[in-house]
């Protein structure tokens, strides 16, 4: 349940829009040409990936999770970078192990790794990744990697239940009855 929520979250029009349009640019690649490609990753590039809609979507995403998804990176059925959450050292994700084995176990595929401590973030993280579809056609379209912060679930649980006090009523067992005594269960004697 929880790979396939996380897939849900991810797999956003705004994602398989640049998905799509992302995969006819380099289905094409040579190898050669995915290693142009990132090499010539820049501050630039990353900046015009970071504000795309895809990524200001995913975003939304990250803010709605209540601090349990620390970024989001969505990359092509080649491993290249589609939208992203935050900066990455590289554009190429396929030479790394999520991505390698969420997209190459094809649709459905999933990759959970284990819990680590990345220094940027300074955080305890969990990646998971999964392999994102097109959901007209069902075609392997690319691979998202999620840092899950686990850290936060504890803070994001506390927050869960603090809208729920506020947001429900209070139970009829702590109301009062309309002749003013406390509702009860019990018979009375006659």
């Amino acid at each position: 349940p929880l790979i396939e929520a996380l897939r849900f979250q991810v797999a956003v029009p705004e994602v398989v829009q640049a998905l799509r349009a992302q995969n006819q640019l380099t289905e094409s690649l040579s190898l050669e040409e995915v290693a142009e490609w990132d090499a010539s990753w820049s501050t630039v590039k990353q900046a015009e990936l970071l504000s795309n809609a895809a990524s200001q979507r995913l975003q939304q995403v990250i803010a709605a999770s209540d601090g349990l998804i620390g970024e989001i990176v969505i990359t092509d059925a080649r491993g290249l970078n589609v939208a992203q959450t935050a900066a990455t050292p590289d554009r190429w994700q396929a030479d790394e192990e999520p991505w390698r084995r969420a997209f190459r176990s094809g649709v459905g595929g999933s990759f959970v790794g284990t819990l680590r401590f990345d220094r940027d973030m300074q955080a305890l993280r969990r990646t998971v990744a999964v392999a994102i579809s097109d959901p007209e056609t069902g075609a392997l379209l690319g691979a998202a990697e999620i840092a899950l912060l686990p850290e936060e679930v504890d803070v994001a649980i506390q927050r869960v239940a603090e809208r729920s006090k506020r947001e429900s009523p209070e139970p009829a067992s702590r109301r009062a009855t309309p002749a003013g005594g406390a509702s009860s269960n019990r018979r009375r004697a006659p």
